[in-house]
């Protein structure tokens, strides 16, 4: 569903009764699960001769989960048992941005810049790897956060949303967005000068992960 030199994103979804084949993962990647269900996940370790084993595995709706796949190749097939479809958006971590590393968002100080609330404590910080930093940000309706960072940044959008983004880059550029679960919004490069502000319009809490792409260490 988006490609850039940095991440592959493919969004995954399959009812209860089906089954992938067997395939292989060689990329670090990170799974952003977008609802709850059960699978029976068949993975073969070791070589191409060894067994494959069987495991129960319990997805949990907003559950992110991190593969090392590059150093270690992950062959597996699953099977959704239900009772919901499996859905979750799956990065496939290519190149390193080429930004200098920098020191995770500080996310308990919220401002107030303008005449809606720029709330930087709607941002948690939830997991973080050797590739990425991960944060949930929570819209409650009518509600902005800025969503220009210091980092290159991929959005994906966890619950469906309608969303107003105003961009500040050289002069005011303001457009709609209605966004189903799974969506991806590219923030592209890092903007330590600008402003990306989105504001939940919808009358529903909207949930969002933010992806800072790490540099090479």
């Amino acid at each position: 569903v988006f490609r850039n030199r940095f991440v592959n994103a493919l969004l995954v979804e399959f009812e209860p009764g089906d089954e992938t084949l067997l395939h292989i993962h060689r990329k670090d990647s990170l799974y952003v699960f977008l609802n709850g269900t059960q699978v029976i996940n068949h993975v073969r370790s070791g070589d191409a001769c060894a067994a494959v084993k069987a495991a129960d595995d319990r997805l949990e709706r907003g559950e992110i989960r991190y593969g090392n796949h590059a150093e270690q190749p992950l062959v597996h097939k699953i099977c959704c048992v239900g009772p919901s479809a499996m859905k979750c958006v799956d990065i496939e971590l290519l190149e390193p941005p080429p930004s200098p590393l920098s020191s995770p968002l500080q996310c308990s100080s919220p401002s107030t810049s303008s005449s809606d609330a720029l709330v930087r404590d709607r941002f948690e910080l939830v997991k973080t790897r050797p590739r990425i930093r991960v944060y949930r940000v929570t819209l409650r309706s009518e509600e902005t956060v800025d969503m220009a960072f210091p980092f290159w940044a991929v959005l994906i959008w966890a619950s469906a949303a309608q969303v107003e983004f105003v961009s500040t880059a050289s002069s005011e550029i303001k457009w709609h967005e209605r966004l189903e679960a799974g969506a991806i919004t590219d923030c592209g490069a890092p903007r330590p000068a600008e402003s990306l502000l989105c504001r939940n319009d919808g009358e529903d809490e909207a949930v969002v992960y933010v992806l800072e792409l790490l540099p090479k260490n």
